[in-house]
């Protein structure tokens, strides 16, 4: 198997590759589905290969993946059956923290994604995630729209069980704050660095799926409409009702086959049209005020972005003693988030960039190749309403 080219090698679900020679080795795990990113750290931890605790998370990605599995009860998180089968892509982080692995969670987005606001320099989000003794699920206490919009918020004061932990929110492409906040956990903290291959270049596959007057159509009526005041308890709370309300009656609308009033005449178009009542329905949760991001790169911006990433490699994550204690990699392309005709490319310049600064490294690759060749130019004219399109919920 070629060390220049991984994905020319057509890895089955488990083949190893080494890369150069030293005294230290890194590991990475390239994975397609970034949830299953999970149970190969939770291995790790296992084998005593990196801390059970304490851990620091560095999130290359277009999506911050920060919300929590909907009906997990909170003790599960330390059934590891239970937890696996109720992940997804967008939901498998939280799960971590409220079981004592990550203590700090650092989400290094493109300049395109923009799904919960930055934090300041030299500042992060302290925060708490805990066991909502009303619902036995997990909440946690931000209160920015993109935990509003999916009921995830909670008053500290309200939470049993709570977990500390920091949560950092970065733009990639501002190198020097970046540099700084890295520098720092990575200097304090044992710590994951992952990569979802979708930072580079990302698609939203909804926009796919739907034409754009039906995916406006979508939109407007799951459209989060956030609190007036965040300071004010009771703005909270009634934010927090409304939106329990307008998504209880979407999903009675769209996915149960309640009567259609005229309120929801439009909708009711889109949903004539022979879409799957499913994925409309899982579409509109992706909206809060913002929208998943959606930016093919073209060849000249992932160039750019792989410097980028490569220069912030070897400046932050270099230095003896401080390297990373695992490499996660998520290729994200069979659900089109990474688009599939250039992950293999994007992967390839990744794992380069790591080979630049860490002198060996074991490479596992726990996916299945799959031969792309004329499926872009074939899937074109395929109904994009079959109902036996998956997508995956929100990101």
């Amino acid at each position: 198997m070629s060390s220049g080219s991984p994905h020319l090698g057509r890895p089955s679900f488990l083949m190893q590759q080494w890369v150069r020679s030293s005294d230290k080795r890194v590991s990475v795990k390239i994975v397609e589905d970034h949830n299953d990113a999970l149970p190969l750290i939770y291995r790790e931890i296992g084998a005593k290969n990196i801390p059970f605790s304490g851990l620091a998370l560095i999130h290359f990605d277009a999506h911050p993946d920060l919300l929590i599995p909907e009906k997990l009860p909170a003790e599960h998180v330390w059934v590891k059956s239970q937890l696996f089968e109720s992940l997804s892509i967008e939901n498998w982080i939280f799960p971590a923290v409220y079981a004592g692995h990550f203590s700090t969670i650092v989400w290094i987005h493109p300049p395109w994604a923009n799904q919960i606001p930055d934090t300041a320099v030299d500042q992060c989000l302290d925060l708490c995630i805990g066991k909502d003794p009303v619902t036995g699920t997990l909440k946690v206490s931000c209160d920015h729209d993109y935990f509003l919009s999916a009921l995830l918020y909670a008053p500290p004061e309200k939470l049993k069980n709570t977990v500390n932990f920091k949560l950092y929110i970065l733009n990639g492409a501002e190198e020097q704050k970046t540099q700084c906040v890295l520098r720092k956990i990575c200097s304090e903290n044992k710590y994951v660095l992952d990569v979802d291959l979708d930072y580079f270049s990302c698609l939203n596959p909804f926009k796919k799926l739907f034409t754009p007057e039906d995916y406006t159509t979508i939109r407007s009526y799951y459209y989060f409409d956030p609190p007036k005041n965040r300071l004010e308890k009771r703005d909270l709370n009634f934010c927090l009702a409304r939106r329990r309300r307008q998504l209880k009656t979407l999903k009675d609308v769209v996915v149960d086959g309640s009567p259609i009033t005229d309120e929801y005449k439009s909708l009711g178009v889109v949903l004539a049209k022979g879409y799957d009542p499913e994925i409309v329905h899982n579409c509109g949760l992706t909206f809060d005020t913002t929208e998943l991001p959606h930016h093919m790169s073209s060849e000249l911006e992932i160039k750019a972005a792989i410097y980028d990433f490569n220069h912030l490699v070897s400046t932050s994550f270099s230095a003896e003693g401080f390297w990373p204690s695992l490499i996660t990699i998520a290729r994200s392309s069979l659900d089109e988030y990474c688009p599939k005709s250039q992950v293999d490319d994007i992967q390839y310049k990744v794992i380069q960039s790591f080979e630049e600064v860490y002198h060996l490294m074991s490479i596992d690759y726990h996916y299945d190749f799959v031969e792309y060749v004329a499926e872009e130019s074939e899937s074109r004219n395929q109904d994009s309403r079959r109902s036996s399109m998956e997508v995956s919920l929100i990101r």
